[in-house]
């Protein structure tokens, strides 16, 4: 009799792992394409741009923010796009499955700058299972190295608020690409593997690595560091062939005054932004201004060889990002 209940109870364990198992080999149905708008706004960023997710948790809508870094030339740069929806319910993680909340973080850079947290390292962990995020955690979950998509990194659930920072109890794929390491991160929910899934399908999702590697080549980025006094600095960028749709992304600081042209080969000249200081196209994000120009297809100089020309108008010395995002 004692035989037969192991091997009743043992059947129940492989019948509910099995489901576990197939429910994060499956596409999940909680998720839906990204919005345009919201896509835009997170390629503006051209180190972002390769891996926008282009399917995120099924909710009404959405608030986009874009946080950019403008470091000294040379030094690290963190770039983070987040997308949120409704509120997190404290200790009830059931409620927290879409389409009551979602929470959506994309990272450029080192993820443990922007939570108090360590990425786990090692190529083992825990099985990802259901209730996960009920046990008291002070640190990252491990689940080992996942390969979805052609892309292989650390899964791991962040400790919640405030010991995870932003990404509290978010379920984490961490990995690196092109010397860069990047992060798409999602507001966990029970069941846990249900989360699990809904993070596979948006990586599995993303561009592809060829189209990142395409995307990249599309996204140049610049930064400049311009001395005291009124300065004129040129940098060269190489446009795709044709005439294609692109955006300029400038990135200053705060008390900043700068301008921006394009000049061309063939003598062509095409002024972009006369002022940083122009509150149509520029915003105030302290300590920075940022300022977004789209110019359509039939007014974009031909491609080739483009020298950006920036002058400084301030007096102070500034470091200048600038980001070019083509359509082609």
């Amino acid at each position: 009799m004692a035989a037969a209940k192991f091997a009743h109870l043992a059947v129940l364990v492989l019948a509910l792992v099995g489901t576990a198992s197939a429910r994060l080999q499956q596409p999940s149905p909680l998720v839906a394409p990204i919005s345009a708008k919201r896509l835009a706004h997170c390629e503006r960023s051209a180190l972002l741009r390769p891996v926008c997710p282009r399917s995120v948790p099924r909710v009404d809508s959405y608030l986009s923010h874009l946080s950019v870094e403008l470091a000294g030339l040379g030094g690290p740069v963190l770039d983070v796009f987040n997308l949120e929806s409704g509120g997190e319910y404290p200790g009830r993680p059931r409620l927290n499955r879409p389409p009551r909340m979602a929470h959506v973080v994309v990272v450029a850079g080192d993820v443990e700058r922007l939570a108090p947290l360590r990425v786990p390292r090692g190529a083992s962990g825990e099985s990802l299972h259901d209730g996960v995020l009920r046990q008291d955690r002070e640190a990252p979950v491990s689940f080992g190295r996942a390969r979805w998509a052609g892309r292989t990194g650390a899964l791991y659930l962040v400790p919640p608020f405030p010991r995870g920072g932003m990404l509290g109890n978010h379920l984490s794929f961490t990995w690196d690409e092109r010397r860069t390491q990047y992060t798409l991160s999602l507001h966990a929910w029970e069941p846990l593997t249900e989360a699990a899934a809904a993070l596979r399908t948006m990586v599995e999702r993303l561009p592809s690595r060829h189209e990142a590697d395409r995307l990249r080549l599309l996204s140049p980025s610049r930064r400049l560091r311009m001395p005291t006094g009124r300065v004129t600095s040129r940098v060269r960028i190489t446009a795709p062939a044709g005439r294609h749709l692109f955006h300029a992304y400038v990135v200053v600081p705060g008390r900043a005054d700068v301008a921006l042209r394009i000049e061309t080969v063939g003598g062509r000249r095409l002024l972009l932004l006369d002022s940083t200081r122009r509150f149509g196209r520029c915003g105030v994000r302290p300590p920075l201004r940022l300022c977004y120009v789209r110019v359509p297809r039939d007014a974009a100089p031909t491609g080739g060889a483009w020298t950006l020309v920036v002058t400084k108008r301030s007096e102070k010395p500034a470091v200048v990002r600038i980001d070019v995002g083509f359509r082609a």
